[in-house]
């Protein structure tokens, strides 16, 4: 009994020094867990290994998957390494990266639709407060009176919230295009890869406005579009 003891507590000791990576999945696991208040439901959890460069610890965190399943830790089903399955339902995904790994967390109870609905709404609010933010800080009086400190204080509200409506549309881009993003990150081998063949797509559609405003606005938009990625797909993996 005491041997078993011992080899657990090796087991476990070394998946808690394998760095920080394990310990921010298990904590992005029960965070999300507790957000949509689904304790108990056996989920999904796939670590995409494409989504940065072949390192060593990308070997121990394959051991480390055996660990988390062996002790059931934040009861997951299984561990994929791979995306295929993930796109194939309508079910709602959860996203982060951790220290370059990009995660997702497949939620099948929860709608899809109901989800993407809600983003356009948490979109629209946060496009008002940016114009709220930007017509302040455009105002002559308020920059020359205000305290700086007042002036940096908006400016990062700003920022914030450029931030976070980005960090929505990309939520959504996810869910619309998932499985071709990810034929995209397959076929081409990196995010940035995807990014230089869009915007050479780009460059081409509007050639003929070449250096003016509108080509530097549509050309270096950070955004990219669900047509944009299915328009590509179309192109790389047809």
């Amino acid at each position: 009994m005491e041997y078993r003891i011992n080899i657990q507590m090796k087991e476990l000791s070394k998946l808690l020094n394998c760095g920080e990576t394990v310990k921010s999945i298990i904590i992005f696991i029960r965070d999300i867990r507790n957000k949509y208040n689904i304790p108990k439901d056996k989920l999904v959890l796939y670590i995409d290994m494409m989504s940065k460069d072949i390192e060593i610890r990308d070997i121990q965190l394959i051991e480390w998957k055996k660990i988390i399943t062996k002790y059931n830790i934040c009861n997951l089903e299984k561990i994929e390494y791979s995306l295929d399955e993930l796109f194939e339902n309508d079910g709602y995904i959860e996203y982060t990266n951790i220290n370059g790994y990009n995660i997702y967390l497949a939620l099948p109870m929860i709608q899809k639709e109901t989800q993407i609905d809600n983003f356009i709404t948490e979109i629209n609010r946060l496009e008002n407060q940016k114009i709220n933010y930007q017509n302040k800080l455009s105002d002559e009086k308020f920059i020359l009176k205000a305290p700086k400190v007042i002036v940096d204080t908006e400016q990062k509200k700003l920022t914030d919230v450029n931030n976070k409506i980005q960090n929505i549309k990309t939520n959504i881009l996810l869910l619309t295009c998932g499985k071709e993003y990810y034929d995209l990150l397959i076929q081409l081998g990196s995010n940035e890869k995807i990014n230089w063949y869009i915007q050479h797509q780009r460059e081409i559609k509007y050639e003929n406005d070449q250096y003016d405003e509108k080509w530097f606005n549509e050309i270096y938009d950070t955004q990219i579009h669900n047509y944009e990625i299915k328009s590509l797909h179309s192109i790389i993996c047809k």
